[in-house]
């Protein structure tokens, strides 16, 4: 076989494994990560993201997400290469609100990046983003990411959470404007402890520069 088609072959069994296999894997993982609730009783996280035990909403919100992406996932070329603009991550517990920017590294990849206030915290925080176009929606991709975010606060430790997103990024035609709407589950580390915060969700606003 020449060595062309076995590049080909073997990209073609790549795609499939991370399209069909790895990523349903991992939106399963999400969908199921909704029905957790922590039976010990917890101490006030010192941040104020504490959540709600109670939250009949979120699995069925999940499943329906994650159902819709697999279903209607397709190949995807990225729609712009780097936009900027205000970030909103809200839900139970405290308002973050502040500048943020994404970029793609290639049609799937993106970096995104932003720093975020509300009630007396700061948070850094930065993610991989994977994405796939979404069969017969031009502009409208689902993501699937995760990465670190760091917590300031005056009167308490540094917090470090992993934050990972479930959402739709979407490029508005014929205009510099992309919007973004994603769930964003968090876990938190501190004082030695840590808590899986699922009631967060993030929008996004941003200026397509390119």
């Amino acid at each position: 076989m020449p060595l062309k088609s076995k590049k080909s072959l073997k990209e073609g069994i790549e795609n499939y494994t991370l399209d069909r296999i790895v990523l349903p894997m991992l939106l399963h993982y999400f969908c199921l990560s909704t029905f957790y609730e922590s039976k010990q009783n917890k101490k006030l996280n010192p941040l104020k993201l504490h959540i709600m035990k109670k939250v009949n909403f979120k699995p069925l919100f999940a499943l329906i997400i994650c159902s819709a992406i697999v279903l209607f996932s397709n190949s995807v070329q990225a729609q712009y290469k780097t936009a900027a603009g205000l970030h909103i991550d809200a839900g139970d517990g405290t308002t973050l609100v502040g500048p943020h920017i994404k970029t793609f590294f290639s049609p799937n990849s993106a970096g995104e990046a932003g720093v975020l206030f509300g009630g007396g915290l700061t948070a850094i925080q930065a993610q991989y983003q994977y994405h796939q176009g979404i069969s017969g929606a031009e502009g409208l991709q689902w993501y699937l990411g995760a990465g670190p975010s760091f917590l300031f606060s005056d009167g308490s430790d540094t917090e470090v959470s992993l934050v990972t997103a479930l959402g739709l990024d979407y490029k508005i035609a014929n205009a510099p404007l992309d919007l973004s709407f994603d769930w964003r589950p968090r876990l938190v580390f501190y004082d030695g402890d840590s808590e899986f915060l699922p009631g967060r969700f993030g929008i996004g606003l941003r200026f397509v520069f390119r």
